[in-house]
């Protein structure tokens, strides 16, 4: 009971929170490159608002990202037909979910053991790299032809990592079972869960259940995401400290101009600060702004920098450990960051 009340309050708690903190900076007109009008970046620290961002910040949105999850896996499982079916599909989905790379995570454990791990890698690649505010955003500030080509390099990108991952992953990932119905269901009552467990090496049909909502099929709604969060929790604060300290330390953009007009090393340069960055929401499009509006940055190295920097953060590299496993993370990451500098060089130097 005790545990009940303490994970509904938290819940309940960052709910209002996200709430709040998005009316506020819809009401003030704040986004990434005006962040300093905000009253906690007015008023704190460069340490303490980036303190703020990673584990405060950080924590509450994924606790709510949680919340919506169990959700979707405890009631809409059932209709299996909504859900995507290959990677064209996965690609669309999350084209139009407004998610990051680290709330993306959580939205996938009700889809783990309903499709092929190509599907759900796509997806995963896919959702924070694209949704409708940020292809808007691409094309009114940055031009049609950077719009165009993030759609394009999202895509290759997305498909390659799921067709990668799915062809070097561990015994552990098993396909989908079914039983004449959408993949991960049955028609068995005492079979597979229709939801899907942080571990997955947990076996499907044990006795326990699997997935957030099937792990102990006894809790209710709020004790369930409270067990999904405390297993990831730990590895969100790793990578908040890695994030953290990238942060307080990397080189800004603007201090390696000569470099960045380079066509291979502003390739290497845009890599090698957005994989590890923290941008999410189309921040990447206002870091990009200046530079491409001087046109000091090639197109090619623009695209690598957001896609990199909006596919995968240290963040949720340390939780796709957790969620997908060390192997199947490491080439997730391995390919998104060879795919990005082979399309990056191909359209530097093209005619």
């Amino acid at each position: 009971m005790k545990n009940r009340v303490l994970a509904k309050t938290l819940i309940f708690f960052a709910i209002l929170f996200t709430l709040f903190d998005w009316v506020y900076k819809t009401v003030n007109n704040i986004d990434y490159l005006s962040k300093e009008q905000c009253f906690i970046y007015a008023n704190f620290s460069t340490f303490q608002t980036l303190f703020f961002e990673y584990f405060v910040e950080s924590t509450l949105t994924l606790l709510v990202s949680v919340f919506v999850a169990v959700l979707l896996g405890r009631y809409f499982a059932r209709f299996g037909k909504f859900y995507p079916k290959g990677q064209g599909s996965a690609f669309i989905y999350a084209s139009i979910l407004p998610l990051c790379s680290c709330t993306a995570i959580p939205f996938i454990e009700t889809m783990k053991d309903k499709m092929k791990l190509r599907t759900l890698v796509t997806f995963l690649v896919a959702a924070p790299v694209l949704n409708p505010y940020i292809i808007i955003l691409s094309f009114s500030v940055l031009g049609v032809k950077y719009g165009i080509y993030r759609i394009i390099f999202a895509f290759v990108l997305a498909v390659s990592s799921g067709i990668v991952v799915e062809k070097l992953r561990t015994n552990r990932w098993k396909a989908p079972q079914s039983s004449g119905g959408f993949p991960g269901t049955t028609s068995s009552t005492t079979g597979p869960s229709k939801t899907l467990s942080l571990h997955p090496a947990q076996k499907l049909g044990s006795d326990r259940g699997t997935g957030p909502s099937g792990r102990n099929p006894g809790k209710d709604i709020y004790e369930a995401t409270f067990e999904v969060f405390r297993s990831v929790f730990p590895y969100l604060m790793i990578g908040g400290v890695a994030g953290l300290v990238y942060d307080l330390y990397s080189p800004d953009l603007a201090s390696l101009s000569v470099i960045l007009s380079d066509e291979l090393g502003s390739v290497l340069i845009a890599l090698g600060l957005g994989t590890p960055a923290y941008l999410c929401n189309g921040a990447d499009v206002f870091v990009l702004r200046p530079l491409m509006e001087r046109g000091s940055f090639p197109l090619g190295s623009a695209l690598v920098f957001s896609a990199s920097s909006t596919a995968i953060c240290m963040t949720s590299f340390f939780m796709l450990l957790k969620v997908l496993g060390k192997k199947e993370t490491s080439v997730l990451l391995a390919n998104i960051v060879f795919m990005l500098f082979l399309m990056g060089v191909l359209l530097n130097f093209a005619p």
